[in-house]
């Protein structure tokens, strides 16, 4: 909250009626106004006929800027025993008793109105893409929304719930969690018909039991859905069968290579994403291609495909799509500069992910192969021995340079040497440092993977990166 403005991803500023917004939350207006538009719980996102939503912080009490978000033309929605300042003068006031869940209602309140088909998506990792990808597909055959940007928690999934226009038929919507207890009233929220189940792996272990309870947990998603829908599964996956049987909705199962399913992916290129899927559920071979590297996407790309066949997208919009599906920002994100590709896939990091991220680079690459590797967060008392493991992926990469971030990078490339890692091994401090150490080691032709949680902010090397490189010769820029 405060001053300065930000760009936010709630852009979709939809009609409401003040009465329906009572009603939803169990509020009482004061000096209603005649109609609102948009809702909003970032006083420097607000724009003129939004309803505010005053919640409480970790640091600073969103009701603080009521009387701000009042002046610039919105109403707002407080805690019953908010009292404003004397010299404020009559202000639009929804009154509720905890504007944290009163957010929840309204949300529930417009799906309930709209009434799409809502698809629910979660896991450990890929779920943003699985949600884009998805959303995506299904919008080449119906008005469809979905999450806006990675608004996917008690706050973010309401707020993305709002933005639906009334015409919207089919909903792709996220569910992200951190701390046990928090997919169910997600999915109280959202009243998913159907659910795709993404990847679970070793992520927020800091916060869990053990990875069955983060199992269990994502599982949670799956109860919310009613009999009469689906429920997409990776029948590879370890944990199918648990997963299976936490749902009572028909179940629609996706493999590569060797499992048994619904649709089943073979003759995988991992340099292309192109495969072949074939299974009970498709009527013929069909040969497809996504245009992106690495078995993972493939995984991913089929678990999209497989709830948009469940809600009757053709086959030819699926096979025209899948090359045109949007790439998220900083998940193998391909850029140049002055002649060296990168692949900026530092959003996050996991186990799994860095597994995979380590492969598909190594044999996607071209040139001299550069790893710059950090910490991945959140994993627990067995933090160092899930470094460790991705360090053995490392050591049989047979990629050329390794730039080991940070002191859980080190971990990795202690166990890279240990297993058989032969080339040059840097070691950094943070992500500026690891730029610094581009700059001096980077040259034409070479390839280069950033990867590590989010909170390193690896991005930032290469700001680092091109602020430390001398312009060539003749003033010429690169790119």
């Amino acid at each position: 909250m405060g001053a300065d403005r930000i760009q936010s991803p709630l852009t979709l500023d939809q009609p409401f009626d003040p009465a329906d917004l009572a009603r939803w939350s169990g509020g009482v207006w004061e000096h209603p106004p005649r109609v609102l538009r948009g809702v909003m719980n970032d006083s420097r996102t607000i724009r003129p006929g939004n309803l505010y939503v005053a919640l409480p912080g970790a640091t600073v009490d969103g009701h603080a800027f009521v009387v701000q978000a009042c002046r610039v033309g919105a109403a707002a929605l407080v805690n019953t025993d908010w009292q404003a300042p004397a010299d404020a003068g009559p202000l639009p006031l929804l009154r509720v008793p905890d504007t944290l869940q009163a957010l929840a209602a309204l949300g529930q309140g417009y799906r309930r109105t709209v009434n799409p088909v809502v698809i629910g998506v979660t896991g450990s990792v890929g779920k943003s893409t699985i949600k884009t990808w998805t959303a995506a597909l299904l919008a080449a055959h119906a008005p469809t929304a979905s999450t806006c940007g990675n608004f996917n928690t008690d706050i973010g999934l309401p707020l993305s719930l709002l933005q639906m226009e009334r015409g919207t038929r089919l909903g792709v919507f996220e569910l992200g969690m951190s701390h046990p207890g928090e997919i169910a009233p997600l999915a109280a929220v959202l009243e998913p018909d159907a659910a795709i189940l993404g990847t679970i792996a070793p992520v927020h272990l800091e916060f869990f039991a053990s990875l069955e309870a983060i199992v269990d947990e994502k599982a949670a998603l799956l109860q919310a859905v009613p009999p009469a829908g689906f429920a997409v599964l990776d029948a590879g996956s370890p944990w199918h069968a648990r997963l299976r049987a936490a749902t009572r909705a028909r179940v629609i199962t996706v493999a590569l290579d060797g499992a048994a399913a619904d649709y089943h992916a073979t003759a995988i290129d991992p340099m292309t994403g192109r495969f072949t899927v074939s299974g009970p559920a498709v009527d013929r071979p069909r040969v497809l291609s996504l245009g992106l590297p690495g078995r993972h996407h493939v995984l991913n790309a089929l678990l999209s495909l497989a709830a948009a066949r469940a809600c009757d997208v053709p086959w030819e919009a699926i096979e025209a799509g899948l090359p045109r599906l949007p790439r998220m920002g900083m998940r193998w994100e391909t850029s140049a500069w002055r002649g060296v590709t990168v692949i900026n896939d530092a959003y996050n990091a996991s186990p799994v992910s860095m597994d995979a991220a380590i492969r598909t680079f190594a044999a996607a690459a071209c040139g001299r192969r550069i790893l710059v590797l950090g910490e991945m967060r959140e994993l627990g008392r067995d933090a160092q021995a899930y470094h460790a493991a991705c360090g053995v992926t490392i050591g049989a990469s047979g990629c050329e340079i390794l730039v080991a971030v940070g002191s859980a990078g080190g971990w990795m490339a202690d166990a890279a040497a240990a297993h058989g890692f032969a080339g040059q091994v840097l070691r950094v401090s943070d992500a500026a440092a690891a730029g610094g150490a581009l700059a001096r080691l980077a040259r034409r032709g070479d390839w280069v993977l950033l990867k590590a949680s989010r909170g390193v902010a690896l991005e930032q090397a290469m700001k680092a990166w091109r602020e430390a490189t001398p312009p060539p010769a003749g003033g010429e820029g690169g790119t």
